[in-house]
């Protein structure tokens, strides 16, 4: 594997062009009828680790840009002056994407510890809160607590996962669906992957289509997950379901305070109304769950193999090479092909530089100009 600019141009440009595929199946409800959730799934995962691995591979092959990338390459060599410094653009623009991805990991771990701040106070449920059948299909090692807030109940943690639901008697049916959803973030390990996306957007902070992507994927997971779970339910049980996002986007929705960093819980309902009416239009369009085709799931897997097979590089000339290379100038006198009994040898100007096998072979336009010249006598 070889990291580069022009892999990581490449990889941008690449991720650019399916990121844009992407929104186009997220958004069109024909679309998403025909590739389902698993397609949109393997899709993003791709995104992402062409993202997170910008490299050459064994099968990449190189196609040489002879004025794009040089052009592209000469502004990044060029020097800024500073005090008593000179710094070349490319080493500037290295230095503020570093300093920035710095500035977004540290944030990062910031927005952790305020989260494990906010969730260490919380107490476990009231005995009683949940129904007794609702309260059988938690695991022992996950512990559901509560918060006072209008929120929307949300799932957090690896290691130790929980569960986190606001003191509010919902009925049994949303008791139930919520906790089926959360339980389905957890082994599905969401808070992991949201993890990842978080330390993809710190690495891209720059790249406006990141943030696009981020919000895909979140939708996808949620997708999933409602998928995970309707797919063996029974047609009422699938639109009580239906039924319990809606109950709980405008529970939510009352909430005069929000939790901060939010956006890294596996919420039940997400804020943005555009995300809940797609989830909801899924699951409607969506009633018989089907695989991708297997045509498709061909196409995902050849896909990673092709997006690493072509690099465009710069062109670049070999300084040796060139040293012992040779300019042939048809005009001058000294340049000609000196017949020496049955062979042919090229002379530029007074030195021999090589010999001919077949004149008649030749396909150069320049040396068929030269004249041939015939010594029987030349000292060598």
């Amino acid at each position: 594997m070889r990291l580069s600019v022009s892999s990581i141009l490449i990889s941008l440009s690449l991720a650019t062009v399916l990121i844009i595929v992407l929104h186009f199946l997220l958004n069109d409800k024909r679309v998403y009828k025909k590739f389902r959730i698993s397609f949109l799934s393997i899709f993003s995962i791709i995104i992402s680790l062409r993202l997170f691995f910008p490299f050459e591979f064994i099968n990449t092959h190189t196609i040489a840009s002879r004025n794009l990338l040089p052009a592209i390459y000469s502004v990044g060599k060029i020097n800024i002056c500073f005090v008593y410094s000179s710094f070349q653009i490319s080493g500037i623009l290295i230095f503020v994407w570093l300093l920035g991805t710095s500035v977004m990991l540290i944030r990062l771990m910031v927005n952790f510890f305020q989260i494990r701040k906010f969730l260490k106070p919380l107490k476990d449920l009231p005995p009683g809160y949940l129904a007794p059948n609702v309260q059988k299909m938690i695991p022992s090692k996950i512990k559901v607590k509560s918060i006072s807030s209008k929120e929307s109940p949300f799932a957090w943690g690896i290691v130790r996962p929980m569960i986190a639901m606001p003191l509010y008697q919902f009925d049994e049916v949303d008791q139930k669906n919520i906790i089926m959803h959360e339980l389905a973030h957890i082994s599905s390990y969401d808070a992991l992957k949201k993890f990842f996306l978080e330390v993809l957007v710190c690495l891209y902070w720059w790249f406006p289509l990141i943030y696009v992507f981020k919000d895909q994927v979140t939708l996808i997971l949620e997708m999933n997950v409602d998928c995970r779970i309707v797919k063996d339910l029974s047609k009422k049980s699938y639109f009580d379901y239906i039924r319990s996002l809606i109950n709980i986007a405008e529970f939510s929705s009352c909430s005069k305070t929000k939790v901060k960093q939010r956006a890294y819980f596996s919420n039940f309902v997400i804020d943005e109304g555009s995300t809940l009416k797609k989830r909801e239009s899924f699951l409607l369009e969506e009633y018989s769950i089907k695989r991708t085709k297997w045509p498709l799931v061909v196409i995902l897997v050849v896909m990673p193999l092709l997006l690493t097979s072509i690099i465009i590089e710069p062109y670049t000339v070999n300084n040796n090479k060139v040293q012992n290379a040779f300019k042939i100038d048809p005009n001058d006198t000294d340049t000609y092909i000196l017949k020496k009994e049955n062979r042919y040898e090229l002379i530029v100007k007074g030195k021999k530089v090589g010999s001919v096998r077949n004149l008649n072979k030749i396909k150069s336009p320049i040396i068929k100009q030269l004249p041939v010249k015939r010594i029987r006598n030349y000292n060598e």
